[in-house]
């Protein structure tokens, strides 16, 4: 019995073949390191914020936690992570060491926007997912994202060859450094995809003025329409 889950990974492995898709951006199940999703020889890897769970099979400890997240390291890969724990990011460093992966930190939103100037709308960093959290999660986006056209040279004409080393290193502790993800000025098309980015059901806000009209009701609820399974990602939710 191979399992929902890993069923479902061979399924869209082999309508990604079929179809012929260019690019598929793959979340994990479950951890990374023995997730079904890990065969994939990708060099471009993110990690979320890290926090308690699925406990039961990974661990109970954020060391235990980061060490399977961080299973997804490939040889000669490049890593992006957001801001982490203690015991998370020293865990994620050592490992991408052991895994000969080149580990950076994402820079915030506001580092990119800095880049930016000028009062044009179409000059600024618009998100089309609410919540605070989506902006560290657009921020990691961005490092994947270019991470991935620049080595893959991809989309050759999109300009995004200024891309340049900032050599930021952030210290950890007195044997943990990270050095932080070049930073840039996002071209056009990045702030189209950051601003039309759309996802029913998450971060989504539904006003009922509408159905209200229709039925005739006397009511002003608004549904918040979100997903979290863990107490850190319920706590961002309510942001």
């Amino acid at each position: 019995d191979i399992g929902y889950f890993r069923f479902l990974s061979i399924l869209s492995f082999y309508i990604f073949q079929e179809e012929k898709v260019d690019v598929a951006v793959v979340e994990v199940g479950i951890g990374g390191r023995t997730d079904s999703t890990n065969v994939l020889p990708t060099k471009t890897h993110g990690v979320a914020k890290i926090g308690y769970d699925h406990c039961s099979v990974l661990g109970n400890t954020l060391t235990d936690i980061s060490y399977e997240k961080s299973g997804i390291f490939k040889n000669g890969g490049s890593g992006f992570t957001v801001e982490q724990e203690l015991e998370s990011i020293v865990k994620l460093i050592d490992r991408a060491v052991e895994k000969n992966t080149d580990l950076s930190l994402i820079n915030s939103l506001d580092d990119y926007s800095s880049l930016l100037g000028g009062d044009d709308t179409d000059n600024k960093i618009i998100l089309g997912l609410n919540g605070f959290y989506q902006t560290v999660n657009a921020s990691l986006a961005i490092s994947l994202v270019s991470n991935f056209l620049v080595s893959s040279n991809l989309v050759p004409n999109l300009d995004i060859h200024s891309i340049d080393d900032n050599n930021s290193v952030v210290i950890i502790d007195d044997n943990h450094s990270i050095k932080k993800a070049p930073l840039f000025k996002l071209p056009q098309e990045f702030l189209n995809g950051l601003k039309d980015a759309y996802w029913p059901g998450r971060s989504q806000s539904i006003n009922m003025s509408y159905f209200n009209e229709q039925h005739q009701l006397n009511s002003d609820i608004s549904f918040y329409l979100d997903g979290a399974h863990t107490m850190s990602s319920i706590n961002a939710c309510s942001l």
